[in-house]
């Protein structure tokens, strides 16, 4: 896969198939950042954390505002940090609209703006080169973001949701695949 001059920042990164019983299986990473030379991080979209809110995790009165925030896994680096983050779509650019990491004041600004707020525990993150080594390897799929990456609800399908949108035939094949074939 040629990655694009300007890297691969906002793009969707979808688990191959070989990545099945990783921690990764079945992702759909939003990257947040990335630069060849530098590495890239992003955060996991489809890993709720088993219907947490920010409020199970935070009971500060500055955090009262934001306590139904979802909260997500968003990956095995730094488990201990909390991200804020707004997204959007932006229907009329067809594309992804990103804010963070976000204070609690841009925070409440952004849910007053109709942001779609989420908080992730956690980050995915790859050192210089390495993400490159691993689509080299196939072992990522790399998609354009979709608006479907936001829809509430939608995360234990997204993977595959997003796998049939592709062109190549054998990715809409994967995304048919039980989570264990082995048990088929």
């Amino acid at each position: 896969m040629k990655i694009p001059p300007f890297g691969l920042q906002d793009h969707l990164l979808l688990a191959d198939g070989s990545l099945q019983g990783s921690c990764f299986g079945r992702s759909v990473i939003l990257i947040t950042a990335h630069a060849p030379s530098q590495g890239a991080r992003g955060l996991v979209l489809n890993r709720p954390s088993a219907g947490k809110q920010l409020g199970d995790l935070l009971s500060a009165p500055d955090f009262r505002a934001l306590r139904a925030v979802p909260v997500y896994e968003g990956g095995p680096v730094s488990p201990e940090e909390l991200i804020l983050v707004a997204l959007r779509w932006n229907a009329a650019a067809k594309r992804l609209e990103r804010r963070s990491p976000l204070g609690i004041q841009a925070a409440l600004d952004a849910l007053a703006g109709g942001w779609d707020l989420r908080a992730f525990v956690g980050y995915t993150g790859w050192s210089a080169g390495q993400l490159e080594g691993e689509l080299a390897q196939a072992s990522w799929i790399v998609a354009p973001p979709q608006a479907a990456a936001l829809e509430k609800g939608a995360a234990a399908g997204l993977w595959a949701q997003l796998l049939r949108t592709m062109p190549d035939p054998r990715l809409v094949l994967l995304a048919g695949l039980p989570e264990d074939p082995g048990l088929n």
